[in-house]
């Protein structure tokens, strides 16, 4: 009884460290080389299986990427350059990597593969039989070096200052700057360097971009980012104010119904743009406070009025100037008022029952313009014709009918009278002669 109890003791605590077993190998991955052997400085392929994700890479006696990222399917390979004599070690860490299985478990362990590197004529299989040797993988000879040696601009100052192992620069040019050129050497004769010479500028920010391609066609790209002063170089004057043709117009939102083009102004060319109906030509100014907004424009009057879209009421219009001959309105005053957070100038009425109602003057998506009446406390626009009675018209109505009512009582108690009179006199004659 005793011996049956302590089998099964021993069954359990079997089947339990099989068990740990399986746990543990379910939540590693797989790596294996291409080849158990290689040429001194030679290449083999290493590659994961069954995880996903960012694994550290740690080579001894060798070469390989610091690092590799493992796609969803699960699995990836790299490569690696072996030593000139002895054993290359490879050693893959998950940094953040799960299982590739339909219910991930993160992967906490590493994995190390050793490849052997022997000579053409050095046979390390062992025991193998001599029929079946593997073949020594090929050695690629040609240079890996992908660095620049020198890089340099024809205006401004890289910062910071040039290095090899650094890939990005920073330069700041004034507002003039049109064109740069880039000068750059490889450090090694038989890499090759593309994306230097001259290069086009624009205001705001330019992205260059120098490659370095080592004999072995591995990459190294130098990134200059190059600044141009987005001051304005072409103004105009309105209402006052000294008002510059924006030039980095790249992520500008455009007016629907307007088509881009390249208009003179003051003998240089600034960004517009147009449409056709109504003939109209919109362009980006920016004032003294960098306030920002679309403008008319005309070819001989200059800017004619500003053209802000905007939403009121839950409608979509156009914020434009209010011509100095509208200003005047009887019965409203013409001032500068807030409605829905935006800033507007138009007309109140002088009658104070009316202080929740303005006039607008504004423009629609199809480029026509007419007076609207706001009312504040509700939110609502309606079009605005000029003969809408006000509360002051109709209390003048209101007095007007009044009076033509006492006119009309008046007159009727006058004939009522001269009725009685006329009646009492005609009473009296005839009473006189009998």
């Amino acid at each position: 009884m005793k011996n049956r109890k302590r089998v099964a003791v021993i069954a359990v605590t079997a089947i339990f460290g099989l068990l740990m077993r399986v746990s543990a190998w379910a939540v590693g991955f797989g790596l294996s080389a291409s080849s158990g052997s290689v040429a001194p400085n030679g290449t083999f392929t290493v590659t994961i299986s069954g995880a996903r994700g960012l694994f550290q890479i740690t080579t001894e006696n060798g070469s390989a990427p610091a690092s590799t990222m493992c796609g969803m399917s699960g699995g990836c390979s790299f490569q690696v350059t072996a030593g000139s004599a002895g054993t290359t070690r490879v050693t893959v860490s998950p940094i953040d990597a799960a299982t590739s299985s339909t219910t991930p478990e993160e992967v906490n362990e590493s994995r190390s593969v050793s490849v052997a590197i022997t000579s053409p004529n050095n046979n390390t299989t062992g025991s193998r039989p001599s029929g079946n040797t593997q073949k020594p993988a090929e050695t690629d000879h040609r240079s890996t070096n992908n660095a620049l040696a020198s890089l340099g601009v024809s205006k401004g100052t890289l910062q910071p200052a040039f290095s090899p192992e650094v890939t990005e620069y920073k330069i700041s040019l004034p507002s003039d700057a049109t064109e740069i050129e880039v000068d750059a050497q490889a450090a090694d004769a038989k890499a090759s360097v593309s994306g230097i010479g001259k290069k086009a500028l624009k205001a705001g920010d330019n992205v260059l971009e120098i490659i370095c391609t080592a004999e072995n066609q591995t990459t190294k790209t130098y990134r200059i980012i190059v600044h141009v002063d987005e001051k304005p170089l072409v103004f105009v004057k309105y209402q006052g104010k000294k008002l510059g043709f924006v030039r980095n117009v790249d992520d500008v939102s455009i007016p629907s119904g307007f088509t881009a083009k390249t208009i003179s102004v003051n003998g240089e060319s600034v960004s517009a743009w147009e449409r056709e109906e109504p003939k109209q030509t919109l362009v980006y100014l920016v004032d003294d406070d960098n306030h920002k907004d679309f403008y008319l424009y005309d070819e001989k009057e200059g800017v004619t009025s500003l053209y802000r879209p905007i939403q009121l009421g839950g409608r979509n219009f156009v914020m434009i100037d209010v011509p100095k001959k509208l200003q005047k309105q009887s019965g409203l005053t013409y001032q500068r008022f807030t409605l829905e957070e935006m800033s507007f100038y138009g007309w109140k009425y002088e009658n104070q029952a009316l202080e929740n109602y303005y006039v607008l003057y504004l423009m629609d998506g199809k480029g026509n313009t007419a007076f609207y009446q706001y009312e504040a406390s509700e939110q609502t626009l309606q079009l605005y014709n000029g003969n809408v009675a006000t509360q002051e018209q109709l209390s003048e109505e209101q007095a007007r009918g009044d009076q033509a009512m006492l006119w009309c009582y008046g007159t009727a108690g006058v004939a009522g009278v001269l009725l009685l009179a006329l009646g009492g006199f005609v009473y009296y004659v005839k009473k006189g002669k009998k």
